[in-house]
């Protein structure tokens, strides 16, 4: 099958499912192979918005295979980007994500008509970004794949540098176990105590992803944020979007932002089949067995990344893959001087490498350790936690 013809069949495909979601309507919105009546006219379509009018005429020249569809689709999408921005991301209704979703897919559609394939593979892969996992995205980000194929990215070497800080000396160290039972991990859970394990990390991962070579194989066309700047409190950093092989190429030269929290496994499944969700993530009142309520994220960048002093509300599992990491804790109750505003609440002024103890006295119960390749360090919910690069690194974080 030729390349046209293998568009021509994305498309009428990407219009059917979406025509079953009925985002903008409600209903099933109109929808047929052949090409509309020349007065094209949706009788289905009776809420009279913007959004609903930039769907219909998207239609209507999409499968009038129209050279104005584009202008139509980005006019749509621009309009339910802006939707998307109204609201704090948690209280965004699934109906405006769904019609973000529906317009991403319309747009790339058009894109693919104007026989734009790399446009429209960054519009899919964005909107996957902005919305995380859609099986229709998922499913056009594949074809498309497909046709853009594979590209060569040997010249990225097999190593990540090997150039490191120097380990800092650790006077308070947390505690070291060996790949412990669950019921041994158990008590320490149960005691709310950090604990470093060892010897627990046995998955494919801890090899292949070594290798910066393969992890452009599997992501290097797709698009993910990263962070620039010292670390978020500064004034001065930033959040952009890159490829991952244009990315993986400041990397290797030990540069680059911070591809830092994110959900780089449904973003990317083939590297979600390199690891497993440990075990020990089932003891905490989670009765799911395949991983599903397991909050997974890739914390991956240039040696010298910072996440500043600060705690999260989960359960946190942080497996270290590649390189090594500086990390130091501080319990719930420590007086560690938050930031007074909503957005930094959770997140400390204190800097924990170089303290003003005239400024922050009273610091107390300090934890320090260094978390190598196949380690995992359990931090417990509420536990003040900063963590350091000492070289290029990739960690996976399990929240639960």
């Amino acid at each position: 099958m030729d390349s046209e013809q293998r568009i021509r069949d994305i498309i009428t495909t990407c219009l059917s499912e979406i025509s079953k979601e009925g985002a903008f309507t409600g209903n099933v919105p109109y929808f047929t192979p052949s090409p509309p009546p020349k007065h094209f006219k949706n009788p289905r379509i009776t809420d009279a918005t913007p959004q609903n009018h930039l769907y219909t005429s998207t239609l209507h020249h999409l499968q009038t295979q129209s050279p104005q569809s584009l202008s139509h689709a980005t006019a749509l999408h621009e309009h339910t980007h802006e939707t998307l921005h109204t609201l704090p991301y948690n209280l965004i209704p699934p109906q405006d994500r769904t019609q973000y979703t529906h317009a991403t897919i319309l747009k790339a559609c058009a894109q693919l008509l104007c026989n734009d394939l790399p446009a429209a593979f960054q519009t899919v892969d964005i909107g996957l970004v902005m919305v995380g996992s859609h099986p229709i995205l998922h499913a056009l980000i594949t074809s498309l794949e497909d046709l853009m194929g594979d590209r060569d990215y040997t010249y990225l070497g097999t190593q990540f540098p090997k150039l490191s800080d120097p380990e800092p000396t650790i006077t308070h160290p947390a505690p070291i176990i060996k790949a412990p039972s669950v019921l041994t991990f158990q008590t320490y859970l149960n005691q709310n105590k950090p604990i470093l394990i060892q010897g627990a990390v046995e998955w494919p991962a801890l090899h292949l992803w070594q290798n910066p070579s393969y992890i452009a194989q599997q992501a290097g066309n797709r698009t993910v944020p990263i962070e620039i700047g010292k670390d978020y409190t500064e004034r001065e950093w930033t959040q952009g979007f890159v490829k991952v092989g244009e990315w993986l190429e400041e990397v290797v030269k030990g540069r680059g932002g911070y591809l830092a929290q994110y959900d780089l496994f449904a973003h990317v499944p083939q590297l979600r089949r390199d690891i497993l969700v440990p075990d020990y993530c089932f003891v905490d009142d989670n009765d799911s067995d395949d991983g599903r309520d397991v909050l997974l994220h890739a914390w991956f960048g240039p040696k010298g990344t910072i996440s500043p002093l600060h705690h999260d509300p989960y359960q946190n599992l942080f497996a270290q893959i590649v390189g090594t990491k500086f990390i130091v804790l501080y319990p719930p109750d420590a007086n560690v001087y938050p930031h007074d505003t909503d957005l930094l609440r959770n997140t400390s002024q204190v800097d924990v490498e170089h303290v003003d103890s005239s400024k922050f006295p009273g610091l107390e119960g300090r934890l320090e350790c260094v978390v190598r390749p196949g380690e995992m360090l359990f931090i417990p919910k509420g536990w003040w936690h900063y963590v350091r690069a000492l070289s290029t690194s990739l960690s996976v974080s399990f929240w639960f």
